[in-house]
């Protein structure tokens, strides 16, 4: 590789160096100086031991090969004698673009023009096949590589680092096809964006959670994986990585009844959630298709929710959720399905015509505006109400739903909108 308007090529002699080197057994690695710090030039050994190509480590900067096992102070060691003396001399854990790890000992030098200017850093580059005192390191990655659990550990924007073969076995993904990835690639669909954002939230908090997840394979199937994510810290208690172990539960789900409610409840509230009302959903739409039972949904949004978390906490915010589920579960038939949505929204299922589920819904306002579910705010809710209407799709439902609700949020809150197949109604 050859950056042909950088000042290093310019000087004499360069060009039939650079050709001596692509002979070379040693890996080499010439760089831009700090703080751009990119490849200017790679031999061909360095590409075999890294596994990428020219053209992926253009404009890349040698950061790219740190990973979970990179030892940082070797790294602040490196950056020191720079600046001091312009040389360094180490070795550390580095790793291939399939995200396997290796241990590399090298030296760096300054390049400089005939001024004396440093215009580039040259670096060889020899991988060590057992470093010096580092067996319980090489150990420890074995075993995370060869547990039967599914694991793999991402930087803190969701940059994936390293998986193992479980992991792998489990979704059907390659190492290369899975490094430098996120997570998003294993996304089914069956979660709403708030379900995950609450999750995260709780991990920030708790820096461990444990979840049930909908997942889709690289083939397309969907499975459930049990999944507990933990926050990694360093020496100084700075969050760095993300470490996710987890399994293919699928299998249980379908025998277990003790799975299946875990993964059909909200952890916090202990409502079904949306994975269920998914199931159900399907099964009404059919009965109506086939049977011509109606039915309807209620949508429950908590007014100024985010204001009580923000001036009284979370802890609170929390309780009041948990609340206000057993307010509106006291209030309800047997065969009705109250779903926490997600965040302050809630979803009801009822099996009623339109008309019906608008007189619950205001049943239901009135008895939340009443009743103590905060001892330090008064807590009221908006709701919007609709039934299946002829040539309706689950989207069509839920977008006409939605639209009632935030149609009773933009006029006053407190409030029930009905949403016919045609208009919408307003009763305060």
């Amino acid at each position: 590789m050859i950056i042909q308007n950088h000042p290093l090529f310019e000087l004499d002699g360069i060009k039939t160096m650079l050709e001596s080197f692509e002979q070379a057994a040693t890996s080499v690695v010439i760089t831009e100086p700090s703080p751009e710090e990119y490849f200017l030039y790679v031999n061909d050994t360095f590409k075999q031991m890294s596994g990428y190509e020219e053209e992926e480590l253009l404009y890349r900067s040698p950061r790219m090969l740190q990973g979970p096992m990179t030892d940082r102070s070797v790294i602040d060691t490196l950056k020191k004698s720079l600046e001091d003396s312009g040389r360094f001399m180490g070795q550390t854990y580095n790793y291939r673009k399939d995200g396997s790890i290796y241990f590399v000992r090298w030296s760096i030098a300054p390049l400089r023009d005939g001024d004396g200017k440093l215009i580039a850093y040259i670096s060889f580059q020899n991988p060590l096949s057992i470093p010096p005192g580092a067996d319980e390191n090489i150990f420890f990655t074995d075993v995370l590589r060869s547990i039967e659990l599914a694991l793999f550990v991402t930087k803190l924007d969701g940059e994936i680092v390293f998986v193992n073969e479980a992991f792998m076995n489990m979704t059907g993904y390659s190492r290369g096809e899975l490094i430098g990835k996120t997570p998003n690639i294993l996304k089914s669909g069956h979660h709403p964006g708030s379900y995950y954002k609450e999750f995260w939230e709780n991990i920030s908090k708790c820096n461990t959670v444990r979840q049930i997840f909908v997942n889709r394979k690289k083939s397309g199937a969907l499975y459930y994986e049990d999944k507990t994510i933990s926050i990694v810290h360093n020496e100084f208690g700075e969050p760095i990585y993300y470490v996710s172990i987890g399994q293919d539960v699928s299998k249980l789900i379908g025998e277990s009844e003790s799975y299946k409610d875990k993964a059909y409840h909200d952890e916090l509230t202990g409502l079904y959630n949306r994975l269920k009302l998914d199931e159900v959903l399907t099964r009404k739409i059919s009965m109506l298709r086939r049977y011509s039972n109606p039915f309807s949904i209620i949508f429950i949004d908590i007014d100024h929710f985010k204001s009580i978390n923000d001036h009284f906490g979370h802890t609170t915010g929390d309780e009041v959720l948990k609340n206000f589920s057993r307010i509106l579960l006291t209030m309800l038939r047997r065969d009705d399905l109250l779903v926490r949505w997600g965040g302050e929204e809630f979803l009801l299922l009822v099996d009623t015509a339109l008309d019906e589920a608008y007189l619950l819904a205001e049943k239901l306002r009135k008895n939340i505006a009443e009743a103590v579910i905060c001892e330090k705010e008064r807590i009221t809710a908006s709701f919007g109400v609709t039934g299946w209407c002829q040539g309706d799709t689950v989207a069509t439902l839920f977008a006409r739903v939605d639209h009632a609700m935030y149609h009773s949020k933009h006029n006053g809150r407190n409030q029930v909108s009905k949403a016919k197949c045609d208009h919408i109604e307003v009763t305060a």
